[in-house]
């Protein structure tokens, strides 16, 4: 082992458990978690254009996401996180090289304010991985995120959700769900719903299992969806609360401009799959029935540990 890698081995940072096990150097790991919803996150980001794209990757944690995503090609990237996960996400770049800018300390509410101080515009692909359930306000959350992606640009929401066809919320009661920090557990046809009442449309969905703390809590799964950022409401036929376009007209404000998010650059390419995806009547895809149809991806060890090597 040489002296470099003996220090990296030595770093304060490494003798504490991380959100992520990432390599930073031949053999050398951090003692990641490696939560299966990774996998769900990086199999639809595996069929995003993110080359020459410019990347936010919200809730970054140590920055697995992030790395994939300079890997990739992305001309420009930040990351970031509420929390300050800096001392880590500083051994992440330098072992990898990684162009990436952090942004930390601000509440999601405010980072619409904090990048636009920097220069920043709406970005062209946006991941939402591991955050929703935590918020108070998911819609407003989800709001926040979609004043972030210029309207044909993507967003990968990932979040745990309830499976179930009602639209409704399910509070984590005596922490019936999850431990701390846990507030709200959509179902999938609410975050169907709430998406598309963001002009958010969903065009892919993938899912792993996951288990709740109670035995008597609904179904949950980790569900990843793919949406793209477009320039209309995406209702159902027959739903004339959101077709009229002037649902919630006067509340989006606190939240979000859609004059901003305006864009007359091309569509991101994605490569959704050929089949396996179950779509609703007014076209996008459907979370519920794709999830109750469709079996889990890969998260084999292999889905969430990125070593030196990987790319995707």
């Amino acid at each position: 082992m040489t002296s470099a890698a003996t220090e990296l081995q030595d770093h304060p940072a490494l003798a504490h458990p991380w959100y992520y096990s990432i390599e930073l150097a031949p053999g050398i790991w951090t003692r990641g978690a490696e939560h299966a919803n990774v996998a769900a996150t990086r199999a639809l980001l595996a069929r995003t254009q993110v080359e020459g794209a410019r990347c936010l990757d919200i809730g970054a944690q140590e920055g697995l996401v992030t790395a994939l995503l300079c890997r990739r090609g992305a001309s420009e990237v930040v990351a970031y996180d509420r929390a300050d996960r800096s001392e880590r996400l500083d051994l992440v770049r330098e072992a990898m090289g990684l162009q990436a800018e952090y942004v930390q300390g601000t509440p999601l509410s405010g980072l619409r304010a904090r990048l636009r101080e920097m220069g920043r515009d709406p970005f062209d692909v946006v991941i939402f991985s591991g955050v929703l359930y935590h918020m108070f306000d998911p819609l407003g959350g989800l709001a926040d995120v979609r004043a972030l992606v210029r309207n044909g640009g993507l967003v990968i929401v990932e979040t745990s959700a309830v499976v179930s066809a009602e639209p409704s919320m399910h509070f984590n009661t005596a922490g019936r769900f999850f431990g701390w920090s846990t507030y709200w557990q959509v179902s999938l046809e609410c975050l169907d719903y709430m998406l598309r009442f963001l002009r958010l449309e969903p065009i892919d969905c993938v899912f792993v299992p996951s288990t709740a703390a109670s035995p008597d809590a609904p179904q949950l799964v980790r569900v990843a969806v793919t949406c793209r950022a477009v320039d209309r409401f995406v209702p159902d036929p027959g739903d004339r609360w959101m077709a009229s376009e002037r649902a919630g007209e006067a509340d989006y404000a606190e939240h979000l401009d859609w004059e901003e998010v305006t864009s007359t650059a091309p569509a991101v390419g994605y490569q959704a799959p050929p089949k396996g995806l179950v779509r609703r009547p007014g076209g996008s895809v459907d979370l519920f029935q794709t999830v109750r149809g469709s079996t889990p991806v890969d998260a084999t060890p292999e889905r969430v540990k990125l070593s030196l090597d990987m790319r995707e």
